[in-house]
């Protein structure tokens, strides 16, 4: 198939989607995917097609203009074509878009501890020059700072950058998926299942994808930056504000999640 009549079709093209969750692995998990000669990861990491409002807001939109971000046919055996974005799983307005365009879509969900999470989004945006805020201000005025573009999301503002706690709220997020999604159509994992079991967690995910296992991907540093430690009055209260929803989340999953509570 041409690259033409791929990029110009408007029946679904993409099979699965790293969907989350922001400082979960997802980059590292894209690199390491996109080695296997069977699957295919779009060029550019967070297309943010699905979170566009603009593309949405006036009927069909424009597939092939999604489509266009892919290059398959650079591999032969290409099987599975997929794209992580760590935003689809965090805005619920994007899960039914995912099942509009493909109803039998596979989702990958990476998970991290959720307070660990956070102040590593926080370095992150530190280190681009957008976080003025010590942490601790920062997660203070956060609901102000989201609360003001709730209905005027766009993937470059508030909502993506200064999110830090908020992405740490598991559970609403995976039963809104679950809203639109069958469970067996989503795999979830830790990000430190990835870390410290990396060839068996790769298989798993293989086998989720229905491609042969790949050994030869072995485990690589992806982005690791070392961040400063995180005072222990703030680490003990975002604990406690993620305890019900690491309880909810056990629920959901079956996950013991005794680890994240420290």
């Amino acid at each position: 198939m041409t690259r033409n009549s791929l990029t110009n079709q408007t029946t679904p093209l993409v099979n699965f989607m790293i969907v989350g969750t922001h400082k979960g692995g997802t980059t590292a998990l894209n690199h390491f995917l996109d080695k296997h000669a069977e699957i295919h990861m779009a060029p550019i990491k967070e297309t943010h097609f699905f979170d566009q409002e603009n593309l949405f807001g006036n009927g069909q939109p424009d597939y092939s203009a999604y489509h266009s971000f892919f290059e398959p046919e650079r591999k032969p055996a290409v099987k599975m074509i997929g794209e992580a974005n760590p935003c689809y799983m965090f805005l619920p307005r994007v899960a039914p878009r995912l099942k509009e365009y493909n109803p039998a879509l596979k989702l990958i969900v990476m998970l991290r501890h959720p307070v660990e999470r956070a102040y590593s989004h926080y370095n992150m945006i530190v280190r681009m020059e957008k976080e003025y805020l010590p942490f601790y201000n920062a997660l203070r005025v956060e609901e102000i700072r989201l609360g003001a573009v709730a209905q005027n999301y766009i993937f470059t503002g508030p909502t993506t950058i200064y999110s830090y706690k908020s992405r740490g709220f598991y559970a609403g997020q995976i039963k809104n998926l679950l809203n639109y999604f069958p469970r067996e159509q989503i795999l979830f994992l830790r990000n430190e299942e990835l870390l410290k079991q990396h060839s068996e967690t790769l298989q798993k995910i293989f086998d989720f994808l229905g491609v042969p296992n790949d050994p030869s991907i072995g485990p690589e540093k992806i982005f690791e930056g070392a961040n400063p430690p995180l005072e222990g009055h703030i680490r003990a209260e975002l604990l406690k504000l993620y305890e019900a929803d690491i309880t909810e989340l056990e629920q959901l999953l079956g996950w013991d999640l005794t680890a994240w509570r420290h």
